[in-house]
């Protein structure tokens, strides 16, 4: 999701992003930029290794997009275009990546079985052996039910600050004939309804492809919007909560 949608995105004057960052610059031509940038990647190198299938997780893949990014800020002036635009994918990849950890965390949690020691005791021809029976409990029920009420209750849940309904621009993806250009930015629009159905139906078969929808949410909320709106800050309040 991430390499697709910096690889179709345009700046203002409909440039493609990839085409800015594919190649490294000239050494010969652009000594300084070698001078400020320790660690020199691209676009041309970060496919090949995803061709190569290097990447053993998407953790990898966004470290090394971040990367690139990064190496822009410590080259380019505040005033420059490529500049505003790294700045602008770096918010968005560290969001994925934070999402991707929580990811890791809440399926390490899914696969845990509780062990729970029980006694039960066993007359033997001599003595009388207490021996501890395991009785697994497995959480992934538990958890997906945990899922279902918390999503629910951060529907109805308030900002404290101004009592705005946090959910409210998150219910609904833009209508198509009014916005868009939303469509032409965000290649995988979602919505909290359409998880709040597939929670409902049962379609959320791991915890795992839960997470993948919510980080998919915030990321697009906070790729399309500026950060000092206000749904770009609910998108915080949503990772919060989710947390």
């Amino acid at each position: 999701h991430a390499y697709n949608t910096i690889a179709s995105k345009n700046d203002s004057f409909e440039v493609s992003i990839l085409k800015i960052f594919y190649r490294l610059p000239s050494r010969r031509k652009y000594t300084k930029y070698y001078d400020s940038v320790k660690n020199p990647i691209s676009f041309y190198q970060i496919r090949s290794k995803i061709h190569r299938k290097i990447y053993t997780d998407k953790e990898q893949l966004i470290s090394d997009t971040l990367l690139l990014f990064y190496n822009a800020l410590a080259y380019y002036p505040k005033d420059c275009t490529i500049y505003t635009i790294s700045e602008k994918f770096i918010q968005f990849l560290e969001g994925m990546k934070k999402m991707q950890l929580t990811t890791k965390f809440l399926k390490s949690a899914i696969q845990t079985t509780v062990s729970i020691p029980h006694p039960k005791q066993e007359l033997n021809n001599s003595t009388k052996d207490i021996r501890m029976v395991k009785k697994e409990i497995n959480v992934t029920r538990v958890f997906k039910k945990l899922v279902r009420l918390k999503v629910f209750s951060f529907i109805h849940s308030q900002d404290p600050l101004d009592y705005h309904l946090i959910s409210k621009e998150f219910m609904s993806i833009p209508c198509k004939e009014e916005c868009p250009n939303y469509y032409k930015i965000i290649p995988e629009p979602i919505d909290l309804t359409t998880i709040g159905n597939n929670i409902t139906q049962l379609k959320y078969k791991t915890i795992n492809v839960f997470i993948q929808d919510i980080a998919l949410l915030i990321a697009n909320a906070r790729f399309f919007n500026n950060a000092l709106s206000q749904i770009y800050q609910d998108t915080i309040k949503i990772e919060e909560f989710i947390s």
